[in-house]
């Protein structure tokens, strides 16, 4: 009987280690998670700060007064030229 005992402690431990090595994949997996969602929640903010930027330095956009205001062709160019620095196709 002793025999049989071992064996049950010996399945035992190795139960135990594959759950431990289980567990450490999931942490893991969910680190992995984690960061991916950190990256494309900063790769979103500087998106933002790049479109806001934009638009500061360019008011022929908004306001009425600016001398190209209604310059479409200037205003077409420039968006193509941002969105294309921005990784993104202006359709």
């Amino acid at each position: 009987m002793p025999k049989a005992q071992s064996k049950g402690a010996g399945g035992q431990k190795k139960k135990r280690i594959q759950q431990g090595v289980n567990e450490q994949q999931q942490n893991e997996q969910i680190d992995s998670e984690d960061k991916e969602d950190l990256q494309d929640s900063c790769t979103k903010n500087l998106i933002d700060e790049k479109i806001a930027a934009f638009f500061e330095d360019r008011s022929f956009f908004y306001d009425i007064e600016n001398e190209h205001y209604k310059n479409r062709s200037r205003r077409d160019a420039e968006l193509g030229e941002f969105a294309a620095s921005i990784g993104m196709d202006r359709k």
